[in-house]
């Protein structure tokens, strides 16, 4: 969108700055998700009262018409009008005018790795998720159009790029092909094709992969993987370490498989970052389940978990089930999950001490009344140096000296 927006002459700005229009993709996989959507849009109006504000993505599909009716929102644009953003954005801006169209600034509007959509849309229905509702059934942008626009991000100097999508794990799988069907875990159109046409045909130094699930670890993807150019990092989305809960939830695994994903992950790249998502208090979620969740992941050992409660979304299945767990019940159960995460990450970054880190830098940021600069290392460790040689969107390699802010400090050598 915001390249759409560039090309139309519009220029982008940092989210600090007082803008003329405010975009905001909007998340509805809570409740949480969809209040915070909100706060943010009156957060803009309240920032510019003269400016335009488009909300559009998952919130502004799936409840269009409560998102109409917000005082701070201009224009809607559902998931399947993202084409037309600036489209509509022109015929907001009463005294917009074209501008001449440029490549934007990537270090000029703060980014130093860059996101290429290769799928959207999901077909697993699990029983408590909107994204089928909200982004439709999967759908694969074509190979080639997918290295075309992955080679763009790197002739405009991108130094990472991290390919995503609601289910990445299954690219190429959707429509069938003949060959795909001989073959499937062979089948090169699939999501290792894609990273070995990556590293074969461009020069990127760095390629992240987003969440997969455990059932699309397959031996061909974890081969590519131990490419050093591939980042040692793998989102495994777990969302419950129970095997009954999973039932419930409608997930396409069980423990047991999850464990044999994360297994050959580690066999072949001892230090790969295995970090997960987990829900607390699906409906009948009873005390020795969430137990069983709690184990498991300690057992895993994951480097970083994404805990969230469930929340009750209508149009899912879950909606209606019975076995609501109580809010304060939910709470406790966070306040846990969360402290084995605080815990678990801990204990991973510690094992990177006195080890050297690629980190690619991202931006200054002032703690403890100095300055520094923060990024990330190829295994999603935050990282941190007091040099002043660095800039955003470069790569360089340091040894890791201290535990810093939930993260390591990183000794830079000398040029």
């Amino acid at each position: 969108m915001s390249r759409q927006l560039v090309d139309s002459g519009f220029e982008v700005v940092s989210q600090s700055a007082e803008a003329d229009l405010y975009v905001l993709n909007t998340c509805s996989v809570t409740h949480v998700a969809d209040a915070k959507g909100r706060q943010w849009l009156g957060g803009a109006r309240r920032k510019n009262p003269k400016a335009k504000v488009i909300a559009t993505g998952c919130y502004a599909t799936r409840a269009s018409g409560e998102v109409e009716t917000l005082e701070s929102v201009d224009a809607v644009v559902l998931n399947r009008d993202k084409g037309r953003v600036a489209e509509v954005a022109s015929a907001l801006m009463a005294e917009w005018k074209e501008g001449t169209s440029a490549t934007p600034d990537v270090r000029g509007v703060g980014r130093s790795r860059a996101f290429v959509k290769i799928q959207d849309g999901c077909n697993q229905f699990c029983a408590f998720c909107v994204i089928p509702m909200t982004r439709g059934r999967e759908f694969n942008v074509p190979l080639e159009s997918a290295l075309v626009d992955i080679r763009a991000r790197v002739d405009e100097g991108f130094n990472e790029v991290v390919i995503t999508g609601p289910q990445i794990g299954s690219y190429g799988q959707y429509p069938p092909t003949a060959e795909s069907r001989r073959d499937p875990e062979g089948y090169d159109g699939r999501l290792h094709g894609l990273i070995e046409r990556v590293l074969d045909e461009t020069d990127l130094p760095r390629l992240r992969v987003s969440s997969i699930q455990p059932q699309d670890v397959t031996p061909k993807l974890i081969e590519v993987f131990r490419n050093p150019r591939v980042c040692s990092h793998v989102h495994i989305a777990l969302q419950s370490g129970s095997d009954a809960v999973l039932e419930r939830m409608g997930r396409r695994y069980r423990v047991a498989e999850y464990s044999k994903a994360v297994r050959r992950f580690r066999e072949a790249i001892p230090q790969i970052a295995i970090t997960t998502d987990v829900m607390v208090g699906f409906p009948g979620e009873t005390p020795v389940e969430f137990e069983e969740s709690y184990r498991f992941c300690r057992e895993i050992s994951f480097a970083a978990i994404h805990v969230f409660p469930y929340s009750r979304r209508p149009g899912t299945r879950a909606y209606d089930f019975d076995g609501a767990v109580p809010d304060q019940v939910k709470r406790d159960r966070m306040g846990r999950m969360l402290a084995l995460a605080e815990q678990l990450g801990m204990e991973y970054r510690r094992a990177f001490l006195g080890n050297s880190l690629d980190v690619l830098w991202e931006e200054k940021v002032r703690l403890e009344g100095a300055e520094y600069w923060s990024g990330h290392s190829g295994n999603y460790i935050r990282a941190y140096a007091a040099g002043n040689g660095l800039a955003a969107n470069q790569i360089t390699r340091g040894i890791a000296t201290s535990e810093f802010s939930k993260g390591l400090l990183v000794d830079i050598p000398l040029p």
